[in-house]
Protein backbone atom coordinates (compact mmCIF):
# COMPACT_ATOMS: atom_id res chain seq x y z
CA UNK A 1 0.00 0.00 0.00
CA UNK A 2 1.01 3.62 -0.48
CA UNK A 3 1.28 4.65 3.16
CA UNK A 4 3.27 7.85 3.38
CA UNK A 5 3.45 8.41 -0.38
CA UNK A 6 1.38 11.63 -0.55
CA UNK A 7 4.24 14.11 -0.71
CA UNK A 8 6.16 12.01 -3.27
CA UNK A 9 3.10 11.88 -5.54
CA UNK A 10 2.45 15.58 -5.11
CA UNK A 11 5.99 16.70 -5.79
CA UNK A 12 6.92 14.34 -8.64
CA UNK A 13 3.81 14.69 -10.77
CA UNK A 14 1.19 17.18 -9.70
CA UNK A 15 3.78 19.85 -8.89
CA UNK A 16 5.78 19.49 -12.02
CA UNK A 17 9.34 20.83 -11.66
CA UNK A 18 8.93 23.01 -14.76
CA UNK A 19 6.40 25.20 -12.91
CA UNK A 20 8.24 25.32 -9.58
CA UNK A 21 5.34 27.13 -7.90
CA UNK A 22 5.44 30.17 -10.14
CA UNK A 23 2.32 32.22 -10.69
CA UNK A 24 0.75 31.20 -13.97
CA UNK A 25 -1.40 33.26 -16.28
CA UNK A 26 -5.08 32.55 -16.48
CA UNK A 27 -6.32 29.79 -18.74
CA UNK A 28 -8.58 30.80 -21.65
CA UNK A 29 -11.88 32.09 -20.29
CA UNK A 30 -10.58 32.41 -16.71
CA UNK A 31 -9.86 35.65 -14.93
CA UNK A 32 -7.53 34.30 -12.26
CA UNK A 33 -4.08 32.79 -12.13
CA UNK A 34 -2.74 29.75 -10.37
CA UNK A 35 -0.03 28.96 -7.84
CA UNK A 36 1.21 25.40 -7.39
CA UNK A 37 -1.65 24.32 -9.66
CA UNK A 38 -4.38 25.87 -7.51
CA UNK A 39 -6.57 28.59 -8.99
CA UNK A 40 -7.17 31.68 -6.93
CA UNK A 41 -10.90 30.87 -6.98
CA UNK A 42 -10.27 27.38 -5.55
CA UNK A 43 -8.05 28.92 -2.87
CA UNK A 44 -10.83 31.36 -1.92
CA UNK A 45 -13.21 28.41 -1.49
CA UNK A 46 -10.57 26.73 0.69
CA UNK A 47 -10.18 29.90 2.78
CA UNK A 48 -13.93 30.00 3.34
CA UNK A 49 -13.76 26.49 4.84
CA UNK A 50 -10.42 27.17 6.59
CA UNK A 51 -10.49 30.76 7.89
CA UNK A 52 -6.90 30.54 9.17
CA UNK A 53 -5.53 29.81 5.68
CA UNK A 54 -3.04 32.34 4.33
CA UNK A 55 -3.93 34.81 1.61
CA UNK A 56 -3.34 33.46 -1.91
CA UNK A 57 -0.30 35.59 -2.83
CA UNK A 58 1.61 34.60 0.34
CA UNK A 59 0.42 31.01 0.81
CA UNK A 60 3.30 28.56 1.12
CA UNK A 61 3.91 25.25 -0.57
CA UNK A 62 2.82 23.51 2.64
CA UNK A 63 -0.43 25.53 2.63
CA UNK A 64 -1.20 24.28 -0.86
CA UNK A 65 -0.21 20.72 0.09
CA UNK A 66 -2.88 20.74 2.82
CA UNK A 67 -5.52 21.59 0.20
CA UNK A 68 -4.36 18.82 -2.14
CA UNK A 69 -4.38 16.25 0.65
CA UNK A 70 -7.83 17.20 1.94
CA UNK A 71 -9.58 17.70 -1.41
CA UNK A 72 -7.96 14.99 -3.54
CA UNK A 73 -5.69 12.48 -1.78
CA UNK A 74 -7.98 11.68 1.16
CA UNK A 75 -11.34 11.45 -0.71
CA UNK A 76 -9.71 9.18 -3.32
CA UNK A 77 -8.33 6.98 -0.51
CA UNK A 78 -4.92 7.06 -2.17
CA UNK A 79 -3.19 6.08 1.06
CA UNK A 80 -4.85 2.66 0.75
CA UNK A 81 -4.00 2.06 -2.92
CA UNK A 82 -0.90 0.23 -4.14
CA UNK A 83 2.16 2.42 -4.67
CA UNK A 84 2.19 3.80 -8.20
CA UNK A 85 -1.56 3.39 -8.61
CA UNK A 86 -1.94 6.03 -5.89
CA UNK A 87 -0.11 8.48 -8.15
CA UNK A 88 -2.29 7.62 -11.16
CA UNK A 89 -5.52 8.12 -9.25
CA UNK A 90 -4.38 11.23 -7.33
CA UNK A 91 -2.89 13.20 -10.20
CA UNK A 92 -5.78 12.41 -12.54
CA UNK A 93 -8.17 13.45 -9.75
CA UNK A 94 -6.41 16.79 -9.47
CA UNK A 95 -6.58 17.26 -13.24
CA UNK A 96 -10.11 15.97 -13.94
CA UNK A 97 -11.94 15.74 -10.60
CA UNK A 98 -12.15 13.05 -7.95
CA UNK A 99 -15.36 11.53 -9.32
CA UNK A 100 -13.86 11.15 -12.79
CA UNK A 101 -10.68 9.64 -11.35
CA UNK A 102 -12.60 7.09 -9.28
CA UNK A 103 -14.82 6.16 -12.26
CA UNK A 104 -11.81 5.64 -14.54
CA UNK A 105 -10.17 3.28 -12.02
CA UNK A 106 -13.45 1.42 -11.53
CA UNK A 107 -13.89 1.12 -15.30
CA UNK A 108 -10.43 -0.47 -15.59
CA UNK A 109 -11.24 -2.90 -12.76
CA UNK A 110 -14.57 -3.75 -14.38
CA UNK A 111 -12.86 -4.46 -17.72
CA UNK A 112 -10.49 -6.77 -15.86
CA UNK A 113 -13.50 -8.88 -14.82
CA UNK A 114 -13.49 -7.40 -11.34
CA UNK A 115 -17.06 -6.50 -10.59
CA UNK A 116 -17.13 -3.19 -8.78
CA UNK A 117 -19.74 -0.49 -9.05
CA UNK A 118 -18.70 2.37 -11.30
CA UNK A 119 -20.06 4.96 -8.91
CA UNK A 120 -17.28 7.55 -8.76
CA UNK A 121 -16.44 6.83 -5.14
CA UNK A 122 -13.49 4.74 -3.99
CA UNK A 123 -14.63 2.63 -1.08
CA UNK A 124 -13.33 -0.55 0.56
CA UNK A 125 -14.52 -2.78 -2.29
CA UNK A 126 -12.70 -0.75 -4.95
CA UNK A 127 -9.55 -0.67 -2.81
CA UNK A 128 -9.66 -4.44 -2.21
CA UNK A 129 -10.27 -5.17 -5.88
CA UNK A 130 -7.12 -3.26 -6.93
CA UNK A 131 -5.21 -6.21 -5.49
CA UNK A 132 -6.79 -8.72 -7.89
CA UNK A 133 -4.96 -7.55 -11.02
CA UNK A 134 -1.19 -7.40 -11.55
CA UNK A 135 -0.06 -3.90 -10.54
CA UNK A 136 1.81 -3.15 -13.77
CA UNK A 137 -1.22 -4.12 -15.82
CA UNK A 138 -3.51 -2.04 -13.61
CA UNK A 139 -1.28 1.05 -13.87
CA UNK A 140 -0.85 0.72 -17.65
CA UNK A 141 -4.55 0.13 -18.27
CA UNK A 142 -5.42 3.06 -16.02
CA UNK A 143 -3.16 5.30 -18.12
CA UNK A 144 -4.90 4.06 -21.29
CA UNK A 145 -8.29 4.76 -19.74
CA UNK A 146 -7.16 8.26 -18.74
CA UNK A 147 -6.10 8.96 -22.32
CA UNK A 148 -9.50 7.78 -23.63
CA UNK A 149 -11.17 10.13 -21.15
CA UNK A 150 -9.07 13.10 -22.30
CA UNK A 151 -9.78 12.29 -25.95
CA UNK A 152 -13.51 12.52 -25.26
CA UNK A 153 -13.29 16.05 -23.89
CA UNK A 154 -14.35 19.03 -26.01
CA UNK A 155 -11.00 20.77 -25.46
CA UNK A 156 -8.98 17.80 -26.76
CA UNK A 157 -7.95 19.68 -29.95
CA UNK A 158 -6.55 22.54 -27.85
CA UNK A 159 -5.04 20.70 -24.87
CA UNK A 160 -4.61 17.14 -26.17
CA UNK A 161 -0.86 17.30 -26.62
CA UNK A 162 -0.33 18.60 -23.08
CA UNK A 163 -2.74 16.05 -21.60
CA UNK A 164 -0.99 13.26 -23.49
CA UNK A 165 2.40 14.39 -22.19
CA UNK A 166 1.03 14.61 -18.64
CA UNK A 167 -0.49 11.13 -18.98
CA UNK A 168 2.75 9.62 -20.32
CA UNK A 169 4.80 11.28 -17.58
CA UNK A 170 2.35 10.09 -14.92
CA UNK A 171 2.54 6.52 -16.27
CA UNK A 172 6.34 6.53 -16.29
CA UNK A 173 6.53 7.88 -12.74
CA UNK A 174 3.89 5.45 -11.48
CA UNK A 175 5.72 2.43 -12.88
CA UNK A 176 8.95 3.67 -11.25
CA UNK A 177 7.18 4.21 -7.90
CA UNK A 178 5.78 0.70 -8.10
CA UNK A 179 9.28 -0.66 -8.69
CA UNK A 180 8.31 -1.91 -12.14
CA UNK A 181 10.64 0.32 -14.14
CA UNK A 182 14.13 1.71 -13.66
Amino acid sequence: MAAGNFRACLETSTWRPDFDGLDMDSAPGETWGTRWGVTEMSWQDWQYQHPDAAEFPVATKDDFAALYQAKYWNPLRCETLPKGLDLMVFDFGVNCGIGASARQLQTVLHRGNVKVAIDGSIGPMTVNETLRLPLGTLITQTASQHLRYYQGLAYWPLYGRGWTNRNNTRLDLALKMAGLKE
